[in-house]
């Protein structure tokens, strides 16, 4: 009768020490992944924001479109009728999905608060696309809409970084 050799216990805990050991370095690099990708899809998604902004400035005479930065807490008249981000753009290609950061979902959740992850500023709602005027307390004066911020992630969700939506249409992160 031939009798075979099992492992011994020594040799299960090695092999059992080198798989701990391989997933401790194989974790972070997963959790740097993700972010990464959620960092990709909010850009991604802040780019569609910024098509369907330049789109509706299109429909209205090339003035952007007033959009309602929080509906519970109004800062427009009747008069503009200005609603929410996602509200005002829908009907240039906006949806559901594009309103919503991956890393906003898992973290305070400004979405299911607000119906959105990113923090829109009304800096020039009804302004025109190619000269929009800043005003401020000594007067208007002409900015590039490169240098002029519309949307932004509502808190730096993205290993302490954030995503940034300008005037022109470009993303950056900052």
């Amino acid at each position: 009768m031939k009798r075979t050799r099992g492992f011994t216990l020594i040799e299960l805990l090695l092999v059992m020490g080198i798989i701990a050991l391989l997933a401790s370095l194989f974790f972070p690099l997963l959790k740097v992944a993700r972010e990464r990708s959620d960092s990709t899809r909010c850009v991604a998604n802040l780019r569609q924001i910024g098509v369907a902004v330049l789109t509706a400035a299109i429909d209205h005479d090339n003035h952007f479109p007033y959009i309602e930065p929080d509906p519970q807490n109004p800062i427009y008249g009747p008069e503009q009728a200005a609603k929410g981000l996602l509200e005002t753009l829908r009907p240039y290609g906006l949806a559901e999905i594009n309103v919503q950061c991956p890393a906003d979902l898992r973290g305070n959740n400004f979405f299911a608060r607000k119906q959105t992850s990113y923090e829109w500023r009304p800096m020039i709602d009804g302004e025109t696309v190619l000269n929009p005027q800043i005003y401020s307390r000594f007067g208007a004066f002409p900015a590039a809409p490169s240098r002029i911020r519309l949307a932004m992630d509502f808190e730096r969700v993205h290993s302490e970084r954030m995503n940034l939506l300008y005037a022109d249409g470009h993303v950056r992160g900052f």
